[in-house]
This record gives structure tokens, C-alpha cells and sequence, in this order.
């Protein structure tokens, strides 16, 4: 499941004690980012549908509604129609009838429950929603010309990006990774921007992301990003808060640290549409004519070095090697000095955990650049089983071999050698 960092939840319920239990028992589990709060249908609608949550909790009796009418309403809007509802009830066979009704009721809780059947609830609803994402072929739009829609465990990601260099397309690369599409927009080959319409996924862990910090400006401009995909930072820019040269560089940044969630997911979907016209807030970013493997090798710095290095690290006796091509593609890219230094000692048959003590540097440091030129198809990790050396046998096994009795079969007919009877090999005699 991706970091619960990410994850906002919503729970509806009329009552105060059971909001604030809901949201002690989930913060502390660290199961999500923040837990929204309303206290009735209305208002948990409202809040559904502006802030898109990954799972909302609600009550069945509402002082305004019911929870199975909150749950079609949902349904009914598609930006909140695939979010998951775990339903509340102290009545069992009511609510389950309910839940066989709606296809968004993920799982439901008879009241009074315990904290740890919640976490756990709440835990396999997160998990099944994402699962049920990552496995979904993504509905082309209306009228669109998608070129290509593909995975990443088939149609690695590296060469769907060099394909749309190849061909210098323009259009947009969507990749599914959360429940809002990553967007990476590209211009005759190049890319321009990338973007998302989840603000918290756009800024998370940044300066920005702080709800302390928000008034009208802000809200307005996290609005437009929801809406319309426009850069929050780039909207900031309009109202004055930042300056224009320094909204593109963040916005360059941010978009760089977005799609670095792509590389760290084992299976991920995506499509490309080509398109006669960006959007125009792509026209407010630079024109940046760098190569596409010199943009990817930018991208996968910004990876979190935590999601990169785990199958590295688990066999620190492998072995990295150069592919095919790997060692002439490699000098087309701009290295940094730690990058350069690492790649001098691959050798084929140098050890990873050798070239860690011959830099110097720690195994997660090392892993995270291994992991770089892995994914752009450059470099191989060999497990380490295939360098294991012979068995050394000892001076006992070997005479204990030799000693063996033969057998007729073992000797063949018409050999010049015979078998006696306590089964040693012996010379034939002379004629």
C-alpha cells in the first residue's frame, strides 16, 4: 500500500465521541495524513466531494439522511463514485442488507466496536481500494487519441518515455498510481510539466501543504488545481504570493518529486493521449531540451531512497554488471560525481557490498544510485548465487569416492578391467 501519508478519510456521524475516537484510534495507527470530520449527510457530502477522500466512514442514521442515501449520492458523482464507505450500524442484519445494495460499501462495523476491529477494517479497505485501482484498465476519454495504454511489469516505463522522444509526440502521459492520475505533459518529445489534480500529493511534505497557512488565496488556488490540474504554485504566482521565475523552478521540483512515485511501484498502468493543444498553464513552464534518459536519471534522484533500495539490500553479494548497451547509453547522461565514482567499479565481477567499502559509503546510498541505472536498463544486478564457488570437497570424500565398489554396468563388457569378489577393481592379467 502506498504511505498512508497520502491518505485523507472522512468520517460522517452525528456524534462527538465517536468522531474523536475514529480519529484517535486511526491517527495513532498511522493509517492516514488527516481525518475529516462531519456531523451530518449534508455536510459530509460537500466534503466528499471537494476534498475526494480515499475512504469515508459514515454513520447509517444521520439527523438529515440516512448512510445508504449518502452512498448513492456518491455514486452518483463520478469524483467520488470509486471511493470506498465503510457504514456504521448498531443494527447487524439492517446494515448488512444495506451494504449488498451499493457497490461502494467496501465493508461495514456493528456498533459498539473496538479500536482494533476498526484499524483493522479500515486497513483492508485502504488496501482493497488501491489493489482494486492498480488492476483497473483506465477508460479512454471521450473522443480521445490515446497512442498507447500499457503496465510497467510488461511495457517498462523508460521505453514508453523514449518512444514518445522517438516519435517527438505531443500529448499527455497519464499513470495511475493513485486514484488521480500523475500527468506528465509532453511537447514534440519533451517534457513540459507534470501535474496531478491532488494538491496533497502535489505538495506533500512541503511548505506549502500546511493548513495553518491557508486563506481565500490559497483555498482558490488548491480549488483550481482540483479542477483543472492548474499548478497550485503557478496560481500563487497569479495572486502575487510568489514570484513567477521561482513558481516554475518549485513547480519544476514538485512535479519531479511526483513522478518519482511512479518508480517505486512494482506494476503501475498508464495510457498516452496525443493532443493538437496543451493546456495553456503548460505555456508558463520552460522549454527545457534535455535528453529523455537525462530527464529520467533526474527523476529517479528524486525517488525515496526507502521504496528504491529493499531488493538491493537483500542480497548485498550480488553482483552489478553493464548490459548490452548499458555502458555506451550510459555516457550520453550527465553524472553526478558519487554516480560516476560507482560506476567505475562495476566491473561484472566485483560484489556490491566490495564496491560500498571501496567508496566509502553506506549500502543505502550506493543502492539508491544502483537502483537509478537498474531502471534506466543500463545496469544488471546479478543474484549472487550465480558466483557461488564449487563444492570444496575434502581429502576424506575424495578416498571415500574412490573407494566406491564398480559394478559390471559401471565397467562396460569387454573392458580390460574385472570386479573380484569383495568388489575391488582389479588388473586383468596379462595374456
Amino acid at each position: 500500500m502506498s504511505s498512508p501519508k497520502n491518505k485523507t478519510i472522512l468520517a460522517i456521524d452525528d456524534s462527538l465521541t465517536l468522531r474523536k475516537f475514529i480519529e484517535r484510534s486511526l491517527m495513532n495507527e498511522g493509517l492516514c495524513q488527516k481525518i475529516v470530520m462531519a456531523s451530518d449527510a449534508a455536510s459530509g457530502l460537500s466534503l466528499a466531494r471537494s476534498l475526494k477522500p480515499d475512504l469515508i466512514i459514515c454513520d447509517y442514521v444521520l439527523p438529515d439522511g440516512q448512510g445508504d442515501e449518502v452512498c448513492a449520492r456518491l455514486l452518483e458523482t463520478p469524483g467520488t463514485a470509486h471511493v470506498p464507505v465503510i457504514l456504521m450500524s448498531s443494527s447487524g442484519p439492517e446494515i448488512k442488507q444495506v451494504q449488498s445494495q451499493y457497490s461502494n460499501i467496501a465493508s461495514a462495523l456493528v456498533k459498539p466496536f473496538t479500536k482494533e476491529l476498526l484499524v483493522a477494517t479500515v486497513a483492508y479497505a485502504l488496501s482493497a481500494a488501491e489493489e482494486a485501482a492498480l488492476h483497473a484498465a483506465p477508460a479512454a476519454p471521450t473522443g480521445s487519441a490515446v497512442r498507447f495504454r500499457g503496465r510497467s511489469s510488461s511495457f517498462p516505463i523508460p521505453a514508453a518515455l523514449r518512444s514518445i522522444e522517438q516519435d517527438k509526440l505531443t500529448g499527455v502521459l497519464r499513470t495511475f498510481v493513485t486514484q488521480e492520475p500523475i500527468q506528465a505533459y509532453f511537447q514534440e518529445g519533451h517534457v513540459r510539466l507534470v501535474t496531478t489534480r491532488d494538491v496533497h500529493l502535489y505538495l506533500d511534505g512541503s511548505p506549502f501543504d500546511h493548513a495553518g497557512r491557508k486563506n481565500d488565496i490559497w483555498e482558490s488556488c488548491e480549488e483550481r488545481q482540483t479542477t483543472t490540474q492548474w499548478p497550485f504554485l503557478l496560481s500563487l504566482a497569479e495572486h502575487g504570493v510568489l514570484a513567477s521565475q521561482m513558481a516554475v523552478t518549485l513547480t519544476e521540483v514538485y512535479g519531479h518529486r511526483l513522478f518519482a512515485q511512479v518508480w517505486a511501484r512494482p506494476d503501475v498502468l498508464f495510457e498516452f493521449e496525443e493532443l493538437d493543444t496543451l493546456p495553456p498553464f503548460v505555456s508558463l513552464m520552460r522549454v527545457k531540451l534535455t535528453s529523455m534518459d537525462n530527464w529520467m536519471l533526474e527523476n529517479l534522484r528524486a525517488v525515496d531512497r526507502v521504496q528504491a533500495i529493499g531488493k538491493i539490500l537483500e542480497d548485498p553479494q550480488g553482483v552489478p554488471s553493464f548490459t548490452a548497451s548499458g555502458f555506451a547509453n550510459i555516457r550520453r547522461v550527465k553524472l553526478s560525481r558519487e554516480e560516476d565514482d560507482f560506476l567505475s567499479l562495476v566491473s561484472g565481477t566485483t560484489p556490491f557490498s566490495d564496491i560500498c567499502h571501496e567508496l566509502r559509503v553506506s549500502p543505502d546510498a550506493a543502492a539508491h544510485i544502483l537502483f537509478r541505472f537498474v531502471q534506466l536498463g543500463f545496469l544488471d544486478l546479478w543474484a549472487s548465487s550465480l558466483f557461488a564457488p564449487p563444492p570444496d570437497y575434502s581429502d576424506e570424500q575424495i578416498v571415500a569416492v574412490e573407494e566406491l565398489p564398480l559394478s559390471d554396468d559401471t565397467l562396460g563388457e569387454g573392458g580390460s578391467d574385472a570386479v573380484d569378489e569383495a568388489g575391488m577393481l582389479r588388473s586383468a592379467p596379462a595374456a
